[in-house]
């Protein structure tokens, strides 16, 4: 996907990784917010606790990126 984008843009690629840390973040704050819920009591505890443990792996995935 990041190479045909590449192809058919003129936008550098220089800075992917950070673009792709952020996702990570961004994506993983969102899914702490339905593991906060579940947490409260307003949304499953067992669809809580996956998406808190995909944000573990989001986060570590983007320590990766970053070197």
């Amino acid at each position: 996907l990041i190479a045909h984008y590449g192809e058919h843009s003129n936008r550098s690629l220089e800075s992917i990784d950070w673009y792709g840390v952020l996702a990570c973040f961004k994506l993983g704050s969102i899914l702490e917010g339905t593991y906060a819920r579940a947490q409260a009591g307003k949304a499953s505890k067992d669809v809580g606790k996956k998406l808190h443990a995909n944000t573990i792996g989001l986060f570590n995935k983007a320590r990766s990126m970053m070197g």
